[in-house]
């Protein structure tokens, strides 16, 4: 509803004071309606949420973090911080810029939380706001600038956590394709030697690919060492490199092999769990070049990667 002026709210006063029950009913509904949007309003242009103007219309000491001195209390410097903004500089300054970072550490907030709940579209519509807000912070660092001395520090980006896990898997990628390598080598390397049908060269074979599975640099976190890939790796060195008995040659043989055929189908299914996993993360990466690109290209504030 639009206030143009006296005569509307002259008209809404006597509808207040109409005998007519319904009239006074639908007259309130309004009022609150229009609280609201101006409520509204202010919050958007002043960076702040619905609690703070409540303190402010009620002459209240809005509930912020009481500012730490870092100075003299006679120079009238103080430091603001929020989980990733700081300032610090003249009082004036710091109080004047308090409300706009607020609502900027909000649209952080919103973002990380938009992008933990895969809501993406939702993240980059708040992204867009971000970069709104950061100009008109901007705007009013440049207003201030000429009067007070003051530094606004950025730290880190809403996506630094999903961005993390992204890279993590990327990396675990890579270390699983390598593992899932090995595997299927030592698995061409037995098969080649059993065509041979060289005991000698069998157990070399077998004993080789127990030694790298034990000791390799970069286990993948699913793996672990089977326990027939330990026994023969010591009865090998208990014998010399040879397992004396055939028939337990033939049964450990018979169990490397399904050992090995087991860890590449679950190098295989780890794989697809990755690839799924960044697949739904992926695009977590452009937003979040997006936000880097913004921040780092601030001429009113600095910014420091969380990464």
């Amino acid at each position: 509803m639009e206030v143009t002026g006296q005569a509307d709210w002259s008209d809404f006063v006597a509808r207040m004071d109409s005998p007519d029950i319904d009239v006074v009913i639908a007259t309130i509904d309004e009022y609150i309606v229009l609280e609201m949007q101006l409520k509204s309003l202010l919050m958007d242009f002043m960076g702040i949420d619905s609690a703070e103007l409540d303190a402010m219309v009620a002459c209240e000491q809005p509930d912020y973090p009481e500012p730490d001195t870092v100075s003299d209390p006679g120079s009238g410097v103080y430091e603001f911080s929020t989980a990733n903004i700081s300032m610090i500089g003249d009082t004036v300054a710091v109080d004047d810029l308090r409300f706009r970072l607020q609502g900027i550490q909000g649209l952080y907030d919103a973002i990380a939380t938009n992008v933990d709940n895969g809501n993406f579209d939702l993240a980059a519509n708040n992204a867009q706001n971000l970069y709104s807000s950061l100009a008109t912070a901007g705007d009013d660092a440049a207003r201030l600038s000429g009067e007070y001395s003051f530094t606004v520090r950025f730290t880190g980006l809403p996506t630094d956590e999903s961005m993390a896990r992204y890279n993590e898997l990327e990396k675990n990628r890579e270390e699983n394709h390598l593992f899932y390598q090995n595997i299927v080598q030592r698995i061409d390397d037995l098969n080649g030697a059993i065509e041979q049908k060289n005991r000698a060269l069998i157990t070399s074979v077998c004993t080789a690919a127990c030694e790298s599975f034990m000791s390799w640099s970069s286990l993948p976190e699913w793996y672990e060492v089977p326990q027939t890939f330990r026994e023969w790796h010591e009865q090998s060195q208990e014998h010399a490199g040879e397992i004396e008995d055939i028939m337990d040659f033939i049964n450990s043989l018979g169990e490397m092999r399904a050992d090995l055929e087991r860890i590449k189908d679950e190098a295989m299914d780890y794989h697809e769990e990755m690839v799924l996993e960044m697949g739904n993360l992926e695009p977590v990466v452009g937003l979040h070049a997006e936000l880097e690109s913004a921040m780092s290209s601030l001429g009113w504030a600095s910014y420091t990667p969380g990464l």
